[in-house]
């Protein structure tokens, strides 16, 4: 399966590091496209948030972040945003109602020409750093645990040549950051999880399984995946 097919285009002359997150990640490791993707996950790090925003010139930003509410549709200027944070995007030429409406159906059916979700995320110097992000309030606090993992090991290339999060660090990224109000999401989260597992060695998911401990509270959905 090669990667969504504006990917390479829209982040040609980008030169800080990028790499598919989200489903598209998962599908880019199994191989091939297992069910819908509403938008294309898109990973930079934070220090790089400024090239981001000079790259994507033209194009109509919308951030989220600590300081906004989830349902803002004010524009991205290109100010620092305080993690955690994302930023939904639709290149030059995008109905601006088209970009207001990611505010509320990031997940719907955008056709042949999905928006873009760029994760801003922390790094310190060669590690990535992964945050709890399932605390009541939506968002990271300032004694949530953390975990380093090098960033050489937490991003590799894809077949098509495109990186993206590894397998272990993207299951762990599922089954962390993607909890709603209920605990954990089902249905394409639950999905993408189970297949993440199947691709792992042993190691890799003993691993993914004790980072996963350390950052969320227990839950039926991960217990029940497919560890054995």
């Amino acid at each position: 399966m090669r990667a969504p097919y504006n990917v390479i285009p829209a982040m040609r002359g980008f030169d800080r590091p990028w790499f598919l997150c989200g489903g598209w990640a998962v599908d880019g490791w199994r191989g091939a496209t297992t069910r819908e993707h509403g938008d294309i996950d898109i990973s930079v790090f934070e220090d790089d948030q400024r090239a981001l925003f000079d790259h994507l010139t033209g194009w109509e930003l919308i951030a989220h972040d600590e300081e906004r509410g989830g349902a803002t549709t004010e524009r991205w200027a290109g100010e620092g945003l305080a993690l955690p944070a994302h930023i939904h995007a639709r290149p030059p030429g995008a109905d601006p109602g088209e970009v207001d409406r990611l505010v509320t159906d990031a997940g719907g059916d955008h056709g042949d020409d999905p928006p873009f979700e760029f994760i801003v995320n922390r790094r310190d110097g060669d590690d990535w750093l992964l945050h709890a992000t399932w605390a009541e309030e939506g968002r990271a606090r300032a004694d949530d645990p953390v975990v380093r993992v090098p960033i050489a090991r937490a991003i590799r290339p894809l077949p098509s040549g495109v990186h993206a999060v590894a397998p272990e660090v993207l299951l762990v990224l599922k089954t962390t950051a993607y909890r709603d109000d209920a605990g954990f999401p089902a249905g394409k989260t639950v999905h993408d999880a189970s297949a993440l597992v199947s691709l792992l060695d042993r190691d890799e998911r003993e691993w993914a399984r004790s980072v996963i401990a350390r950052l969320a509270p227990p839950h039926p959905a991960v217990d029940a995946l497919p560890w054995d």
